[in-house]
């Protein structure tokens, strides 16, 4: 693990093996636990309703060069949450989804995550509204932070 991430302990998957992923069941199913992968999206993972995840640990989720979308796909932190990075991403969700409790991206829980190259998608939302994409709760991460800044 090289750059920003590796200066502040995020390591995502890098310890596990790389997994393969083509549907949404295979997402929802190595993105919860804890066990260290790198899951590599091979097909673009698109649901016709709202899915949450609730992610689990030491995870890396990369978008391949082929396929790369997350579509009506809502990643949540939970209490296990940690050490997540997700890079090369799309994220995209349905118009009906731009409510208040509509967030694509939530990390409420939990330290160590990296966003690298990720795209959020808000073309086809309301036009009086882009939707939620990302929330974090800094209270929660405060001290990370603050170790953060004083590390680089």
């Amino acid at each position: 693990m090289l750059g920003f991430a590796a200066n502040g302990g995020t390591t995502g998957g890098s310890n596990g093996p790389v997994v393969y992923i083509s549907n949404i069941s295979d997402l929802y199913d190595y993105a919860c636990d804890i066990e260290p992968r790198t899951l590599v999206i091979t097909t673009n993972i698109v649901s016709p309703e709202k899915v949450i995840i609730e992610m689990g640990a030491n995870k890396s989720i990369i978008g391949s060069w082929k396929a790369n979308i997350i579509d009506n796909v809502y990643l949540e932190a939970s209490e296990k949450s940690s050490n997540i990075i997700l890079q090369n991403l799309v994220f995209k969700h349905d118009v009906r989804n731009i409510r208040n409790e509509e967030t694509q991206l939530i990390f409420q829980y939990g330290c160590c995550y990296w966003i690298d190259h990720c795209t959020f998608d808000g073309r086809e939302s309301h036009e009086y509204d882009l939707g939620k994409l990302l929330k974090m709760n800094v209270l929660k991460t405060l001290n990370y932070i603050i170790t953060i800044l004083a590390f680089l």
